[in-house]
Protein backbone atom coordinates (compact mmCIF):
# COMPACT_ATOMS: atom_id res chain seq x y z
CA UNK A 1 0.00 0.00 0.00
CA UNK A 2 1.12 3.56 -0.72
CA UNK A 3 -0.45 6.54 1.04
CA UNK A 4 0.50 10.21 0.50
CA UNK A 5 -0.53 12.47 3.40
CA UNK A 6 -2.26 15.70 2.46
CA UNK A 7 0.66 17.85 3.64
CA UNK A 8 2.67 16.62 0.63
CA UNK A 9 0.50 18.36 -1.93
CA UNK A 10 1.95 19.41 -5.27
CA UNK A 11 -0.51 20.85 -7.78
CA UNK A 12 -3.76 21.78 -5.99
CA UNK A 13 -5.50 18.67 -4.71
CA UNK A 14 -2.82 16.27 -5.94
CA UNK A 15 0.22 14.64 -4.41
CA UNK A 16 3.63 16.03 -5.38
CA UNK A 17 5.00 13.69 -8.04
CA UNK A 18 8.64 13.60 -7.06
CA UNK A 19 7.79 12.96 -3.42
CA UNK A 20 5.49 10.10 -4.39
CA UNK A 21 8.06 8.58 -6.73
CA UNK A 22 10.61 8.80 -3.94
CA UNK A 23 8.40 6.66 -1.74
CA UNK A 24 9.21 3.84 -4.19
CA UNK A 25 12.97 4.46 -3.99
CA UNK A 26 14.86 1.21 -3.46
CA UNK A 27 18.48 2.37 -3.61
CA UNK A 28 18.92 2.11 -7.37
CA UNK A 29 18.24 4.59 -10.20
CA UNK A 30 14.61 4.45 -11.25
CA UNK A 31 12.24 5.97 -13.79
CA UNK A 32 8.77 6.83 -12.59
CA UNK A 33 5.99 7.34 -15.16
CA UNK A 34 3.10 9.47 -13.94
CA UNK A 35 0.03 7.95 -15.61
CA UNK A 36 -2.74 9.83 -13.80
CA UNK A 37 -3.23 12.33 -10.99
CA UNK A 38 -1.96 11.06 -7.63
CA UNK A 39 -4.64 11.44 -4.94
CA UNK A 40 -3.88 12.59 -1.43
CA UNK A 41 -4.90 10.81 1.78
CA UNK A 42 -5.88 7.73 -0.22
CA UNK A 43 -4.70 4.13 0.09
CA UNK A 44 -3.19 3.08 -3.25
CA UNK A 45 -2.43 -0.50 -4.26
CA UNK A 46 1.20 -1.40 -5.02
CA UNK A 47 2.20 -4.50 -7.00
CA UNK A 48 5.63 -5.60 -8.20
CA UNK A 49 6.38 -7.72 -11.26
CA UNK A 50 10.09 -8.40 -11.34
CA UNK A 51 11.81 -5.01 -11.16
CA UNK A 52 8.71 -3.08 -12.21
CA UNK A 53 6.31 -1.55 -9.69
CA UNK A 54 2.76 -0.46 -10.46
CA UNK A 55 0.63 1.80 -8.27
CA UNK A 56 -3.10 1.68 -8.93
CA UNK A 57 -6.38 3.01 -7.56
CA UNK A 58 -9.44 0.85 -8.16
CA UNK A 59 -7.67 -0.75 -11.11
CA UNK A 60 -6.59 2.55 -12.71
CA UNK A 61 -2.84 2.91 -13.22
CA UNK A 62 -1.42 5.89 -11.34
CA UNK A 63 2.36 5.32 -11.38
CA UNK A 64 4.78 2.90 -13.01
CA UNK A 65 8.35 2.58 -11.74
CA UNK A 66 11.21 0.78 -13.48
CA UNK A 67 14.97 0.57 -12.81
CA UNK A 68 17.23 2.45 -15.24
CA UNK A 69 20.94 2.62 -15.89
CA UNK A 70 22.98 5.01 -13.75
CA UNK A 71 22.59 8.57 -15.01
CA UNK A 72 25.61 10.37 -16.43
CA UNK A 73 26.79 13.93 -16.97
CA UNK A 74 25.35 15.68 -13.91
CA UNK A 75 24.93 19.43 -14.02
CA UNK A 76 27.87 21.13 -12.35
CA UNK A 77 27.19 23.01 -9.12
CA UNK A 78 27.27 26.78 -8.92
CA UNK A 79 28.49 28.90 -6.03
CA UNK A 80 26.24 29.46 -3.04
CA UNK A 81 26.17 33.19 -3.82
CA UNK A 82 24.90 32.45 -7.35
CA UNK A 83 22.29 30.07 -5.98
CA UNK A 84 21.08 32.65 -3.45
CA UNK A 85 20.83 35.25 -6.22
CA UNK A 86 18.90 32.76 -8.37
CA UNK A 87 16.33 32.15 -5.64
CA UNK A 88 15.93 35.88 -5.02
CA UNK A 89 15.34 36.45 -8.75
CA UNK A 90 12.69 33.69 -8.90
CA UNK A 91 10.89 34.94 -5.80
CA UNK A 92 10.93 38.55 -7.01
CA UNK A 93 9.36 37.34 -10.27
CA UNK A 94 6.57 35.67 -8.28
CA UNK A 95 7.16 32.18 -9.69
CA UNK A 96 6.55 30.30 -6.40
CA UNK A 97 3.10 31.88 -6.11
CA UNK A 98 1.91 30.04 -9.22
CA UNK A 99 1.68 26.76 -7.28
CA UNK A 100 1.60 28.24 -3.81
CA UNK A 101 0.24 25.06 -2.19
CA UNK A 102 3.16 22.86 -3.29
CA UNK A 103 5.10 21.61 -0.30
CA UNK A 104 8.33 21.68 -2.32
CA UNK A 105 8.19 24.83 -4.46
CA UNK A 106 5.24 26.74 -3.06
CA UNK A 107 4.98 29.64 -0.64
CA UNK A 108 3.49 27.68 2.25
CA UNK A 109 5.12 28.27 5.62
CA UNK A 110 6.41 24.69 5.65
CA UNK A 111 7.51 24.60 1.98
CA UNK A 112 11.05 23.51 1.12
CA UNK A 113 11.51 26.68 -0.96
CA UNK A 114 12.68 24.93 -4.10
CA UNK A 115 12.72 28.23 -6.01
CA UNK A 116 15.55 28.19 -8.58
CA UNK A 117 16.22 31.20 -10.77
CA UNK A 118 18.53 32.08 -13.63
CA UNK A 119 22.26 32.13 -12.99
CA UNK A 120 23.65 35.23 -14.72
CA UNK A 121 23.29 34.82 -18.50
CA UNK A 122 23.63 31.04 -18.51
CA UNK A 123 20.97 28.42 -19.14
CA UNK A 124 21.40 27.10 -15.61
CA UNK A 125 18.88 27.73 -12.86
CA UNK A 126 19.82 27.36 -9.21
CA UNK A 127 18.70 27.78 -5.61
CA UNK A 128 20.21 27.15 -2.17
CA UNK A 129 18.65 24.24 -0.28
CA UNK A 130 18.56 23.38 3.41
CA UNK A 131 16.26 20.57 4.49
CA UNK A 132 14.40 20.98 7.81
CA UNK A 133 14.61 18.42 10.58
CA UNK A 134 11.19 16.92 9.80
CA UNK A 135 12.47 15.59 6.44
CA UNK A 136 14.89 13.19 8.17
CA UNK A 137 14.70 9.46 8.76
CA UNK A 138 17.48 7.99 10.92
CA UNK A 139 19.43 11.25 10.76
CA UNK A 140 19.47 11.78 6.99
CA UNK A 141 16.95 13.36 4.62
CA UNK A 142 14.50 10.78 3.36
CA UNK A 143 14.86 10.11 -0.41
CA UNK A 144 11.26 11.19 -1.01
CA UNK A 145 12.16 14.80 -0.18
CA UNK A 146 15.25 14.73 -2.39
CA UNK A 147 13.10 13.42 -5.25
CA UNK A 148 10.62 16.25 -4.63
CA UNK A 149 13.35 18.89 -4.87
CA UNK A 150 14.94 17.62 -8.10
CA UNK A 151 11.47 17.29 -9.63
CA UNK A 152 10.33 20.83 -8.81
CA UNK A 153 13.72 22.35 -9.65
CA UNK A 154 13.44 21.01 -13.21
CA UNK A 155 10.03 22.57 -13.63
CA UNK A 156 11.35 26.12 -13.38
CA UNK A 157 13.55 26.20 -16.52
CA UNK A 158 10.86 24.20 -18.34
CA UNK A 159 8.08 26.68 -17.58
CA UNK A 160 10.02 29.94 -17.43
CA UNK A 161 13.16 29.36 -19.51
CA UNK A 162 11.67 31.12 -22.54
CA UNK A 163 10.18 34.57 -23.14
CA UNK A 164 6.58 33.41 -22.59
CA UNK A 165 5.82 31.03 -19.69
CA UNK A 166 4.63 27.62 -20.83
CA UNK A 167 3.29 25.37 -18.14
CA UNK A 168 3.78 21.63 -18.25
CA UNK A 169 3.38 18.47 -16.20
CA UNK A 170 5.93 15.73 -15.59
CA UNK A 171 5.56 12.72 -17.89
CA UNK A 172 8.40 10.75 -16.35
CA UNK A 173 11.19 11.35 -13.87
CA UNK A 174 14.51 9.51 -13.56
CA UNK A 175 16.38 9.93 -10.28
CA UNK A 176 19.80 8.56 -9.40
CA UNK A 177 20.76 9.13 -5.76
CA UNK A 178 24.50 9.06 -5.13
CA UNK A 179 24.78 9.97 -1.44
CA UNK A 180 22.79 11.18 1.54
CA UNK A 181 22.37 14.63 3.02
CA UNK A 182 21.61 15.67 6.58
CA UNK A 183 18.99 18.21 7.68
CA UNK A 184 20.51 21.67 7.98
CA UNK A 185 23.40 20.82 5.65
CA UNK A 186 23.86 23.62 3.07
CA UNK A 187 23.27 22.49 -0.51
CA UNK A 188 22.61 23.85 -3.99
CA UNK A 189 20.11 22.54 -6.54
CA UNK A 190 20.75 23.26 -10.23
CA UNK A 191 18.59 22.62 -13.29
CA UNK A 192 18.35 23.25 -17.02
CA UNK A 193 16.06 22.29 -19.90
CA UNK A 194 16.35 21.45 -23.58
CA UNK A 195 14.44 23.40 -26.26
CA UNK A 196 10.77 22.58 -26.76
CA UNK A 197 9.96 19.82 -29.24
CA UNK A 198 6.29 20.38 -29.92
CA UNK A 199 4.61 19.91 -26.54
CA UNK A 200 7.57 18.05 -25.05
CA UNK A 201 10.68 19.28 -23.28
CA UNK A 202 13.33 17.39 -21.34
CA UNK A 203 15.14 18.71 -18.28
CA UNK A 204 17.98 17.85 -15.91
CA UNK A 205 18.70 18.72 -12.32
CA UNK A 206 21.23 17.90 -9.61
CA UNK A 207 21.52 18.42 -5.88
CA UNK A 208 25.01 19.12 -4.53
CA UNK A 209 26.20 19.76 -1.00
CA UNK A 210 27.99 23.05 -0.48
CA UNK A 211 31.27 21.16 -0.11
CA UNK A 212 30.91 19.55 -3.54
CA UNK A 213 29.34 16.12 -2.96
CA UNK A 214 26.72 14.99 -5.47
CA UNK A 215 23.56 13.90 -3.65
CA UNK A 216 21.27 13.17 -6.61
CA UNK A 217 20.80 13.85 -10.30
CA UNK A 218 17.72 13.59 -12.44
CA UNK A 219 16.37 13.60 -15.96
CA UNK A 220 12.74 14.25 -16.78
CA UNK A 221 10.23 14.63 -19.58
CA UNK A 222 7.69 17.42 -19.39
CA UNK A 223 4.55 17.79 -21.49
CA UNK A 224 2.93 21.17 -22.04
CA UNK A 225 -0.69 21.59 -21.20
CA UNK A 226 -2.79 21.20 -24.32
CA UNK A 227 -4.16 24.74 -23.95
CA UNK A 228 -0.64 26.24 -24.11
CA UNK A 229 1.08 27.19 -27.31
CA UNK A 230 4.74 27.75 -28.08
Amino acid sequence: MLHVPGRFEGAPGRAQGGYTGGLLHDGQPRRVWFRSAIPLDTDLDVASDGDATRVTLDGTLVIESHPVEALTDPLAPVSMDEAIAGRAWAEAAGFPDLISVCYSCGTREDALRTHPGKVADSGTWAAPMTFPDWTATDGVVDPSHVWAVVDCASGYPVAFGNPEPRFAFTGWLNVDMRSTIEPGQPAVVVADASPWDGRKRTARSALWTDDGELVALSESLWIARSSDRG
